[in-house]
This record gives structure tokens, sequence and C-alpha cells, in this order.
């Protein structure tokens, strides 16, 4: 017969603290919408890091178990929003990842938080390295000396300027990570095709250059939109929007 899952548990935590911080303590906890949107666990010091919408990462102790894991008191917060977190255990080092479209976005590097008896000392940053526009997703190979970025570059209208379309890439960060004098070696990996050579590879394009001009032109909506903007600086990568990666066998 086929195991069930049984529910063990259920904690809840707040995605952050409310108000300002004052001389490093929290004014108190806040719950809400989007408190725990991507989470990622420290197998070696028994920590789980979550990330919220509202721009805070969350570390819940599991050093005595599941049950009843208290939620740390440590802050770590960012004007923008984070959108993956991912922590390499034996290595030691805590990614994030942050955007704020329509700017390109970035990657916080830190020495994951690391415990003595009693204590969780708080993850030191050590690195924040700009990479595409709307970084979506974290992938390290596998003994984490290189992170890639999935930047997926989403579209946003904005009624005074009209459609904002960035381009879609991949950014890899090379390191050593836990040295905050060394700079880690960052490359980018463009989409070079155009919309011809996509739609040959049977690639669908959900807005293209030819779509754009009949919607902003021809179409029955042409004088509430403007995509103008977008058109004089459309590339094929604009509607390439990278969410998901993963390494290959030889990286």
């Amino acid at each position: 017969a086929t195991d069930k899952i049984v529910l063990v548990d259920r904690n809840f935590y707040s995605y952050g603290y409310e108000g300002n911080v004052t001389d490093g303590a929290p004014n108190g906890f806040a719950f809400g919408m989007g408190g725990l949107e991507k989470t990622s666990f420290d197998s070696k010091e028994k920590i789980l890091y979550g990330i919220s919408e509202q721009g805070f990462i969350t570390l819940i102790d599991y050093g005595n178990g599941p049950i009843d894991a208290p939620q740390l008191p440590i802050v770590i917060t960012d004007k923008d929003t984070y959108t993956d977190i991912h922590v390499c255990s034996e290595q030691g080092i805590l990614f994030a990842s942050t955007k704020d479209d329509p700017n390109p976005g970035y990657v916080a590097i830190y020495k994951a938080a690391t415990r003595s008896e009693d204590t969780v000392t708080e993850p030191e940053l050590m690195h924040t390295i700009e990479v595409g526009y709307g970084p979506d997703m974290l992938a390290p190979n596998s003994d984490c000396s290189i992170v890639a970025v999935a930047n997926e570059g989403e579209g946003d209208y904005d009624d005074a300027v009209g459609l904002i379309n960035p381009e879609g890439s991949v950014t890899l960060i090379k390191g050593p990570f836990d040295d905050a004098s060394t700079q880690p070696a960052v490359s980018h990996v463009s989409f070079p095709w155009t919309d011809d050579e996509l739609l040959a590879k049977g690639i669908h394009l959900p807005l293209s250059l030819n779509a754009m001009e009949y919607w902003d032109d021809h179409s029955s909506i042409a004088d509430d939109i403007d995509f103008s903007s977008a058109r004089a600086t459309y590339t094929g990568a604009s509607v390439l929007e990278p969410e998901w990666l993963v390494w290959s066998a030889d990286e």
C-alpha cells in the first residue's frame, strides 16, 4: 500500500518585522501574504531560510527538531523584492536574488549563519553582484563554485512611457565567494537569435516585433497603448524570459 502523507504540525512565521529597526532590535513581527515565497534548508546548521515579498529573509531554527521550530531574531532586509534564495550547506554560502523592475537586479552573497552551542551568528554579507533584468531563480552547480541566475526580464506597462520590455538573459557568477576582498567573476549569457531564427526553431513568441506593430498601429486598442519604446529597443531576447535553470551532468 502507498504510504500517506500525515500532517505532524503546522507552524506560522512572520514575513519579517513591522516598522523600522532601531539599534538592531526589531519593533515587532508582522504576518501576511507572501510571507515565505521560497525556502532553502541548511542541512549542516539546521536552519531554514525563507524570503518574503516584503523584502525580508527569515531564519527558522530546526536545531531541536521540526516541532515548534522558533524564528530567529535576525534582521536581513532589502529595499527591493526578493525572488529566490539558496544555501550551500557544506560551503557555508548563502545566495539571495532581488529585483528592481525595470532596472537590473542583484544577487547578494553571504557567509551563511553558523551555530555555536545555543547561539546562531547572523549571515555576513560578502558581495552584492549586479545581474540582468528581473532575476527569478538561482541555481548553484554541484560544488557551489558557480551560481547561475535566470534573469526573466519580464515586461511592464507604464502609463507614462508605455511598454518596457527588457531582455531576458542568464548570469554566471564564479567564486570564490567567502572573501570580501576578492570579487567573483561575472559573465552574461545572451540570447542572440532573431525572431525569424526563433520561429524556425519552433519557439512560440508571445509578443514578437510584428505582433507589437500590429497591436500598436493597427488593432482596435492602438489608441490606448504605446509600444513605441519597446519596439525601438526590441531584440529576440526581449521575449525570451527564463524563469528556471538546471545544470547539465557535465556542468
